[in-house]
C-alpha cells in the first residue's frame, strides 16, 4: 500500500494537526512525566518530540533540500538509528520550551518549503514525516486512553499510569 499523493497545502495542514495533537498531549505534564520510566515499548515523550522535529529536518530539509541543520547537536540527540533505545533517557535533552522551539522552527521551515511550488519528492518525504510524527503521538495517546486499544486495555492503562501518573488524553478528559 502506498501513500496517497497529497498537495503541499494539505500536507502543511496535516503537519499543523500533528503539532496541535502533540501540544494537547503534553499540556500540563511535568518534566518527570515527559520523560517517564525506561520501558522497552516506548521512548521518553520529550525525546519523541525532538525526534519528530529531527525527522522532518533530516529527511525534508537536510537530505532532500540540502539545507543546513538547525541544531548542532541534533544527530547526537535524536537520531534513532545511532542512539540505542535505553540510552535516550540519559541524553542531555533540551528543556521542554527549547524542544518546542526546535520543533516549531523546523515545522515553520518545512511549511515554507511546501509553499514553494511543486516537488513530488519533498512532498512525499514531508508526508512521511507527518505520518511518523502522528505515529508517536498516537502511541502515547493510546497508552493514555485504554479504550482505544481494546483487549489490552488493562496493560496499556498500566503503562499510561507508569509514564504519566494518569490516564489523561487531553486536558479535562479522563479515560475510563
Amino acid at each position: 500500500m502506498s501513500m496517497q499523493k497529497l498537495n503541499p497545502n494539505t500536507i502543511a495542514n496535516q503537519l499543523e494537526d500533528a503539532h496541535q495533537r502533540t501540544m494537547a498531549l503534553i499540556d500540563g505534564l511535568s518534566a518527570a512525566q515527559l520523560m517517564g520510566p525506561l520501558l522497552a515499548s516506548v521512548n521518553p515523550l520529550l525525546w519523541e518530540i525532538g525526534h519528530a522535529a529531527y525527522f522532518y529536518e533530516y529527511w525534508v530539509l537536510r537530505h532532500h533540500l540540502n539545507r543546513p541543520g538547525m541544531r548542532e547537536d541534533a544527530d547526537r540527540l535524536y537520531d534513532s538509528i545511532s542512539i540505542a533505545h535505553d540510552d535516550r533517557w540519559d541524553l542531555p535533552l533540551p528543556e521542554l520550551q527549547q524542544t518546542l522551539a526546535y520543533i516549531q522552527a523546523v515545522e515553520d521551515r518545512v511549511k515554507d518549503c511546501l509553499a514553494a511550488g511543486e516537488d513530488a519528492q519533498r512532498d512525499y518525504l514531508a508526508q512521511y514525516a507527518v505520518y511518523h510524527h502522528d505515529i508517536a503521538v498516537a502511541f502515547h495517546r493510546a497508552a493514555e486512553c485504554p479504550r482505544v486499544v481494546g483487549r489490552v486495555a488493562g496493560a496499556v492503562k498500566g503503562v499510561a499510569r507508569l509514564l504519566y501518573g494518569c490516564t489523561r488524553i487531553f486536558p479535562g478528559h479522563v479515560c475510563g
